[in-house]
C-alpha cells in the first residue's frame, strides 16, 4: 500500500490535480476498501484503482468509464482478452512508472556516453578477431572486458538501479498494443491514447529490451519449452550484458525517449490502468447483491441516499438519509449503535458514486461533493470498537 500510495502522488505531482487528504482517506478506512474492491489484474490497474478512489471531488472521464466498465461486463470475451494482456504487468517496480515517466526522473550526466562507446570498442574488437591481427588483438579486448566490467560495477547504483523501472516499458508497451483492440461506443476518452500514443513507443519498447529480463517477453502461463528457452537466453543475456553494457546503454538511450514522449507515456499508462480498473469495477458489481449508478444532481440540490451500506460491513443494515442544502444532520445513539459507521457509510458512498460510478444502495442521487471527515482514531469499522469501548479499555 505504500508503494501504490507513493505511485499516487507522483503521477499527482506529474498530471496536476487534487487528492483526498490523508486524515479522510484513514477516517474512511479506504485502505479497506479498496482492497475490497480490488479485482486488478496488474500493477497498473491496482495504482489507477487507489489513484480513481483518491480523486477529489469527482475522478475525470466519468461517462467514459462508466461506459467501458459496461463493455467489460456484457463483453465477456473482451474483458478476458484484456486480462490476460494486463496480466503481465504484475511486477512490483511497475508502482514506479509514473515516477519514471515524469519530467527529468533520469538524470543523464555527459559522462554516460562512455556507456556506448566501451560497447562499441568491444564489438570492433570482436570483429577483429576474424582478421589475420587476432593475436595482437586478444590483449586490447581483454583490457576492454575487464573495463567493462569495472564500469558496470562501479556505477551499479547510480545507473543500474534505473534498469529495474526500465525492465517495465517493453512489456507495458506490448500490452498497450494488445490492448488496442479497445475503441469506439464512447470510451475513447479513456482508451484514445492506446491509439494514439502507442505507435509513438515503439523505439522505447526495443530500448527496454535491451535491459530485459525476460526477452521473449512470455504470457502469464508460458509454455514449458517457452520458459527453458526464456531462461537459456536470459543466461546468455546476462554475459552479453557484461560485455556490452546494455542495460547501462539502455538507461542512457532510453533516457532521450523519455524526454521526447514521456507524456504519450503518461497518457498509455493512464489508459491501461483506467482498462484494469473498469474490469475490477465490473466484477465487484457482479458479486454485490444491491448495487446502484449514482444520478448527479446540480448544485444545491439535496443529497438522497436511499437504503445505503458500507462495503466493509458483512450483512449490513441498510439506512437511508436526506441532506437539505445548506443543513447538516445530527446523529445520535448509545455507545456501539453504528453512529461512526454511518458516518462511514455515507462518506463512502459519496466517494464511491464519484469516482467508480458505482454505489452499494437502492438509490444515490445528490450534487457533487466534496468529503471531508474528521472522525475519532480509536474508532475500528472492521472489528467493530468504538472510540469509547477503546478508551474505557486504555483507562
Amino acid at each position: 500500500m505504500d508503494r501504490i500510495a507513493d505511485a499516487h502522488r507522483s503521477r499527482v505531482a506529474a498530471t496536476g490535480g487534487a487528492s483526498m487528504d490523508d486524515r479522510t482517506w484513514d477516517d474512511l478506512n479506504m485502505d479497506a476498501v479498496f482492497a475490497a474492491l480490488d479485482h486488478t489484474a496488474s500493477t497498473l490497474g491496482q495504482h489507477a484503482l487507489y489513484h480513481r478512489l483518491r480523486t477529489t471531488p469527482e475522478a475525470d472521464r466519468l461517462e467514459a468509464f462508466e461506459a467501458l466498465v459496461e463493455r467489460m461486463t456484457a463483453d465477456v470475451p473482451a474483458r478476458e482478452r484484456a486480462r490476460r494482456a494486463l496480466g503481465r504487468l504484475r511486477d512490483p517496480n511497475g508502482y514506479d512508472l509514473w515516477w519514471l515517466a515524469g519530467e527529468d526522473a533520469v538524470e543523464t550526466k555527459s559522462w554516460y556516453v562512455l556507456f556506448p562507446l566501451l560497447a562499441a570498442v568491444t564489438l570492433v574488437l570482436l570483429l577483429l578477431l576474424l582478421t589475420p591481427w587476432w593475436p595482437r588483438v586478444v590483449p586490447l579486448l581483454i583490457v576492454s572486458l575487464v573495463a567493462n566490467l569495472f564500469v558496470r560495477f562501479s556505477t551499479d547504483r547510480r545507473v543500474f538501479g534505473l534498469a529495474a523501472a526500465f525492465r517495465q516499458l517493453a512489456p507495458v508497451v506490448a500490452t498497450a498494443q494488445a490492448l488496442r483492440f479497445l475503441n469506439g461506443g464512447g470510451i475513447e476518452p479513456i482508451a484514445g491514447p492506446l491509439q494514439s500514443d502507442t505507435p509513438r513507443l515503439r523505439r522505447l519498447k526495443t530500448i527496454s529490451r535491451w535491459v530485459s529480463g525476460d526477452p521473449l517477453m512470455l504470457s502469464v502461463s508460458p509454455n514449458p519449452l517457452a520458459i527453458i528457452l526464456s531462461d537459456f537466453l536470459n543466461a546468455i543475456y546476462e554475459y552479453i550484458n557484461l560485455a556490452f553494457l546494455l542495460d547501462a546503454n539502455g538507461v542512457y538511450f532510453g533516457a532521450g525517449e523519455l524526454q521526447a514522449h514521456g507524456g504519450a507515456l503518461l497518457r498509455l499508462l493512464a489508459a491501461m490502468g483506467d482498462v484494469d480498473t473498469a474490469i475490477s469495477v465490473a466484477a465487484f458489481r457482479e458479486s454485490a447483491d444491491v448495487w446502484t449508478r449514482p444520478r448527479f444532481s446540480p448544485p444545491g440540490s439535496p443529497a438522497v441516499l436511499t437504503a445505503v451500506r458500507h462495503p466493509l460491513v458483512d450483512a449490513a443494515v441498510a439506512n437511508t438519509i436526506t441532506l437539505a442544502p445548506g443543513r447538516g444532520a445530527l446523529v445520535t445513539g448509545s455507545n456501539m449503535s453504528g453512529k461512526s459507521t454511518f458516518l462511514r457509510t455515507v462518506g463512502v458512498a459519496a466517494v464511491m458514486a464519484q469516482t467508480i460510478h458505482t454505489c452499494l444502495a437502492a438509490e444515490y442521487e445528490a450534487p457533487v461533493l466534496h468529503v471531508r471527515s474528521c472522525i475519532g482514531r480509536a474508532d475500528d469499522l472492521l472489528s467493530g470498537k468504538s472510540y469509547y469501548i477503546e478508551i474505557g479499555r486504555a483507562s
